[in-house]
């Protein structure tokens, strides 16, 4: 998009939203959580820092949508349950035999010589420990890449008394000249930037819609070698080093099967304020039962619906969004592109907060709270 097609009159109120950037969002703040070398504080630094960028931005927009950090709010909270070892996931425990509630995932005489081997649990701990260790890689790397370019482009328009093309020239070329940029990235900003200003209810919530599509495809990409390792590689490599020659092939890839089955239900549910929602599973209507928000429901806006055409296999429909491979990169934006337009609008990714009070504070001050997270 070029800047000069942007000018256009501000919005009425628009120097409402003027407000002073918080000292925790700056580009410093951000900064310095991306220098944090503990991956468990560092995790609870970047959720909140999330979720204070999403209230930033609401400051500017007045809602009802919500821009891309809403969502990696809640993403990055789940993903803390698993760089902190909080606990072995449900489906991970029937799989290693440890709920005995519930068989394991493989035939009860190859199970129960397997579960006997210390040998092999030793490894799959360990394995678990490696997920974990590709989650918190994958948080690091899209928050160091993403988060700074939100705090600075608060920045930018702190300082607009209106469009300006210039400015918003300056900040897209200062993107496009980092070496690990792609083209979604300028386009995103673009279309956040033309939000502000635009009047219409539904054109800005497609402009938005179309920013948060471009920021999670090259969110997706950069993490496409982390997913695909914390789901594939630790029982490869575990076949390959304790069972090679020593169990039928058939067997093997059982095995494999079953850990990647397992290992996909741990790492593809989201907790989210409605409540935690399947990537296997096709997306729940809204309360009301619709598939998305009124304004996201007739599409009209000729770049947004080039990019649905490319990323969702299902268009219009919730109806068979659910991921079937997730270390698949269309698989995963087939789903991300409907939770997103259906999700883009509902009011408790803004109502909802990721910590107590008290475990905020802490948070801010460089501690890890005691007690659940």
């Amino acid at each position: 998009m070029s800047a000069t097609l942007l000018l256009q009159t501000p919005p009425q109120g628009f120097a409402a939203w003027r407000l002073q950037p918080d000292s925790s969002i700056t580009p410093d703040a951000v900064r310095r959580i991306v220098e944090d070398s503990d991956p468990v504080r560092r995790n609870l630094r970047i959720t909140q820092s999330y979720h204070e960028l999403t209230v930033a931005f609401d400051r500017i927009y007045g809602g009802p949508d919500v821009v891309w950090t809403a969502f990696a709010t809640w993403a990055s909270k789940q993903a803390g349950r698993y760089i902190r070892n909080e606990e072995v996931p449900a489906p991970l425990r029937r799989f290693l035999g440890l709920d005995p509630r519930r068989s394991s995932a493989l035939d009860g005489t190859v199970s129960a010589g397997l579960l006997r081997n210390g040998r092999l649990l030793r490894f799959a701990r360990e394995a678990t420990k490696d997920v974990s260790q590709h989650i918190a890689e994958g948080n690091h790397r899209v928050y160091r890449r993403l988060a700074p370019l939100y705090a600075r482009f608060l920045e930018l328009v702190h300082h607009h008394h209106g469009p300006d093309a210039q400015r918003l020239g300056s900040f897209l070329a200062e993107i496009r000249r980092d070496s690990e940029t792609t083209d979604e990235l300028p386009r995103a900003f673009a279309q956040y930037y033309a939000a502000i200003f635009e009047k219409s209810p539904q054109r800005r919530a497609e402009r938005m819609l179309l920013a948060n599509l471009l920021v999670g495809l090259h969110e997706q990409t950069r993490l496409q070698g982390d997913i695909d390792g914390g789901l594939r590689a630790p029982m490869r490599r575990a076949a390959r080093s304790l069972f090679l020659g020593r169990l039928l092939s058939p067997a093997l890839r059982r095995l494999e099967d079953d850990w990647v089955q397992a290992a996909t239900q741990c790492l593809v549910t989201l907790a989210v304020p409605e409540g935690t929602l399947e990537m296997g599973e096709d997306l729940p209507p809204l309360p009301d039962g619709s598939m998305y928000p009124p304004a996201l429901r007739c599409l009209t806006l000729p770049a947004l619906l080039e990019v649905l055409r490319e990323l969702d296999r299902t268009p219009d429909s919730l109806r068979g969004s659910a991921a079937r491979d997730w270390t698949s990169l269309a698989d995963r934006m087939s789903y991300v592109a409907d939770f997103f337009r259906s999700r883009q609008q509902d009011p408790r990714l803004l109502r909802a907060t990721p910590f107590t009070p008290a475990q905020t504070r802490e948070i801010r001050e460089g501690r890890v709270p005691a007690g659940r997270l």
